[in-house]
């Protein structure tokens, strides 16, 4: 049984001291990351302003750790035309890493019947699980943010609460009625996967190439409040306030505006941290950690490693090797 974080439902000084103590040392973290990443984030916005067209870009600085892009007026007399060469090149290396489908071969461990068996269906496994799971989606689209900035991620996580798939026809023709409560009966649980950007995930040690070398990874998401109530309120009995916009906690408002996402801007949401620290590298988590954050407060938490394997649950794609943890674009050398 993995032991968990922290005492939700405690009110002693001791309960409320190590909440704090979490929250604090979480988003002292993530400041420091995102500070130090401050340079490698300006040259991801540059990309992703070059390959929208807007290649008349500059970055002002007002002070050492900020920026802003901007594009500055020109005279009346000047035109500005572009025609954006980088988008095409792009889609062309898009094109040729997603061109074939990645295969997966499984040895036996003998030459027993039994072992060839046992390799024959993890083989078939992972062609359900691309298929079904449509992993050539998630693959195209991680593989693009890979081609703009350097770095791209995949995350696979265990969902308990979805149902498999496939089994949606088979539990209608059952006559099992999901919408009557009576899903006690039916299978839960189900491997999830999405792609992720470089912006929303932060790790503390640039110069380690190596995704599962991070001692402790956070990955910030942003959600509507109504997710967060819906996900979190209803579960843990929290109240959780949703006045503060948390959008330029990942993303800076300079490129939404840059982009002409202004919408973005003016709608409300929550910043959610999840939270995985190795074992033995924070004297507080020496078993390791799992734990979520809402808006400075621990909503779930668990000591221990959440999963057998002992790997986070991230794939890194690299594009051009730089030597550092987050890798360069070819749109660099283009600009």
């Amino acid at each position: 049984m993995v032991a968990e974080l922290v005492d939700l439902e405690s009110s002693s000084r001791a309960a409320k001291k190590h909440h704090a103590d979490i929250v604090a040392w979480t988003y002292e973290q993530f400041e420091k990351i995102k500070s130090a990443r401050t340079p490698i984030e300006r040259q991801w916005y540059y990309n992703l302003a070059f390959y929208s067209g807007r290649q008349y870009v500059m970055a002002i600085r007002p002070n050492k750790t900020d920026f802003t892009l901007k594009t500055p007026s020109a005279p009346p007399w000047r035109s500005r035309p572009v025609i954006n060469k980088i988008r095409p090149t792009i889609r062309t290396e898009l094109a040729n890493l997603t061109n074939n489908k990645p295969n997966a071969t499984v040895v036996p461990a003998s030459a027993e019947d039994l072992d060839m068996y046992a390799a024959q269906a993890g083989e078939q496994i992972w062609e359900h699980q691309y298929y079904e799971k449509r992993l050539k989606a998630v693959i195209r689209r991680a593989v693009f943010w890979t081609c703009l900035t350097g770095t791209g991620f995949i995350k696979s996580y265990w969902d308990p609460t979805a149902t498999p798939v496939g089994l949606e026809n088979e539990l209608d023709q059952q006559g099992i009625d999901m919408s009557l409560g009576m899903e006690q009966s039916a299978p839960k649980g189900d491997i999830k996967y999405c792609h992720e950007t470089p912006f929303h995930v932060f790790v503390p040690d640039f110069r380690e190439e190596e995704l599962e070398n991070q001692p402790f990874l956070i990955h910030a998401q942003l959600k509507s409040p109504e997710y967060v109530k819906a996900l979190y309120e209803k579960h843990y009995n929290i109240k959780l306030d949703f006045g503060e916009r948390s959008t330029s906690a990942v993303i800076e408002d300079s490129f939404l505006n840059l982009l002409g996402s202004e919408t973005l801007k003016k709608q409300h949401s929550v910043l959610v941290f999840e939270v995985w620290v190795k074992p033995g590298v924070h004297p507080r988590f020496m078993e390791g950690a799992f734990y979520t954050i809402v808006n400075k407060q621990v909503v779930y938490g668990q000591k221990g490693w959440p999963y057998a394997h002992n790997m986070y649950p991230f794939a890194k794609i690299d594009g051009i090797p730089s030597g550092k943890f987050y890798s360069t674009s070819s749109i660099e050398d283009l600009i």
